[in-house]
């Protein structure tokens, strides 16, 4: 019997060690570094660099789901928000939480609801009704339809307003094919994204009803809500979710000027507002995308070609007999070296990263159009010797020259349009500080019964400095007149425009203004 317990015990004891010892060390595929790779770690089973898992660890950091603004809207989206594939089970696992129940008091975009009741000629908003609805004051009366349709969203609004008061977001990157397998991060689910944004256009719509009805402060909770929504958006993964929330700002901040016109906030309202505006998170930036989950989604895309074959890139960049899996190219590509293709894609990341980082637009400038040349010379130098490099791919022999151009072909296909963005957080830094000035301008012609001649005597008591342009560097240009004002920025075009803001009425191309700031009042 003591045999039996001993060796019994043994058997336990040594089973036990065998559980404590790790899995053998996955032998990565490639030579990872920073200059490659770019991260050391993790790695998947198949000894390919985790980027995935890499990217959500980073963006998640230390958040907590009761912390996290993107866990509870949730609530608001439902659980497939564009009614197409739901989000794999471990997106679910990564945000700390279940997916929400297939039925519930989820928003329901205008288009949906009115179909729903039977408005069969509605499509969308002209653009006309859309900008009126956003920008202007409106009563139930003139618009009924519009009201029943926010008070079948009343539930699903309450959870967005009660949502972005979180401090925190994050919004896993995962991707999936339909099968459940790992798939590229750039074609990882984003369906959230634009429900966001019509949540926003919501809020705002809702916002310009409660001044019509007179009921500012809670008027006001609903700008500041689209505000919270648009940063938190902006804190995701891509550009794409930037984009989004510069777009969430926008509206934000023109449904501001209408609140300051037609609410005529009082010195102290006007401060209250000034204050909840400068208390906002900042806006996420264009460098910490690149430097970030974009770098990574186009070094995942090379993983999957090295994976998965050449046969990705072909018919994108004019692969010929590229073949299956076995063929000899891609059995060429399991063996060569990948550290070109990494180098040069890094490389040029860093490049863009540089340029986009340069606070003078001027300077900024001449690197974005240096970049640009330089790398049309580089894709030339493929597109010239693309012949050489099919017949080097189907022969079968690869080596550093088949490496770099494939990293090239790869960046050519996937590198972001980084100045058309760093563009649109200039102008959205532009409508921030020119509608901060507003309410600053609001206050001061509540204690002094008429806007100030100047900007510079709004410093130090109603704001702590006057912002200057961000597109020119120098001091916003101000017009007050007998009516009010004009306060704005040259606009992208650098040409000062005399104060024709985008938005603005006109009658034809020619007579459209690129300015960028407030108009006090509001042209009609």
């Amino acid at each position: 019997m003591r045999t039996l317990i001993a060796a019994t015990t043994f058997a336990i004891f040594a089973t036990a060690l065998l559980a404590l010892d790790p899995p053998p060390p996955v032998t990565p595929v490639f030579k990872m570094s920073r200059e490659t790779t770019f991260i050391s770690g993790p790695l998947d089973k198949d000894g390919y660099p985790d980027y995935e898992t890499a990217i959500n660890e980073t963006l998640r950091g230390k958040i907590k789901p009761a912390e996290n603004a993107c866990v509870r809207l949730w609530d608001a989206w439902g659980p497939t928000p564009e009614g197409g594939r739901p989000m794999h089970a471990e997106y679910w696992t990564w945000l700390g939480r279940e997916a929400p129940p297939l039925k519930g008091d989820y928003f329901v975009p205008a288009f949906v609801f009115f179909k729903a009741e039977g408005r069969t000629d509605f499509q969308e908003l002209d653009f006309d009704l859309h900008y009126q609805l956003n920008s202007r004051p409106w009563t139930a009366a003139a618009y009924p339809d519009y009201v029943a349709w926010l008070n079948a969203n009343e539930k699903a609004l309450a959870v967005v307003t009660e949502a972005v008061k979180r401090p925190e977001y994050f919004s896993p990157m995962v991707a999936r094919t339909a099968d459940g397998k790992p798939g590229m991060l750039l074609g990882c689910l984003l369906p959230h994204v634009q429900k966001a944004r019509e949540l926003g256009d919501a809020l705002v719509k809702r916002a310009m009803l409660k001044i019509g009805q007179g009921k500012i402060d809670e008027a006001w909770a609903d700008v500041i809500a689209c505000h919270r929504l648009a940063r938190h958006v902006a804190k995701g993964g891509t550009l794409i979710e930037l984009l989004v929330g510069i777009a969430l700002d926008a509206i934000a901040c023109k449904s501001e000027v209408a609140f300051i016109e037609h609410a005529k906030p009082d010195a102290k309202r006007a401060r209250a507002c000034l204050r909840d505006l400068e208390s906002l998170p900042p806006m996420s930036t264009v460098q910490n995308k690149l430097d970030g989950p974009e770098r990574l989604i186009l070094l995942d895309a090379l993983c999957h070609v090295r994976r998965n074959g050449i046969e990705i890139l072909e018919g994108l960049a004019n692969f010929k007999e590229a073949g299956d899996k076995d063929s000899a190219a891609n059995k060429a590509l399991a063996k060569m070296d990948w550290t070109p293709a990494f180098k040069v894609c890094t490389a040029n990341y860093d490049r863009m990263i540089d340029v986009v980082a340069e606070p003078d637009r001027p300077t900024r400038k001449a690197k974005a159009a240096t970049f640009e040349a330089e790398f049309k010379k580089l894709k030339k130098g493929v597109e010239d010797s693309q012949d050489e490099l099919n017949k080097s791919l189907v022969a079968g022999k690869v080596d550093a020259f088949v490496a770099e151009k494939i990293g090239v072909i790869t960046l050519g296909l996937l590198l972001p349009a980084s100045e058309k963005v760093r563009v649109a957080e200039d102008r959205c830094r532009a409508n921030v500080d020119t509608t901060r000035l507003a309410f600053a301008l609001a206050a001061y012609r509540s204690d002094h019964k008429q806007y100030p001649a100047t900007l510079a005597v709004l410093a130090p008591k109603y704001v702590a400095a006057v912002p200057f342009d961000p597109v020119t560097g120098k001091p916003l240009l101000y017009k007050p007149s007998a009516e009010g004002y004009v306060l704005y920025s040259v606009g992208m075009n650098e040409i000062d425009d005399g104060g024709r803001l985008i938005g603005d009425p006109f009658d034809n191309v020619e007579t459209r203004g690129d300015d960028v700031g407030v108009r006090m009042p509001s042209k009609k």
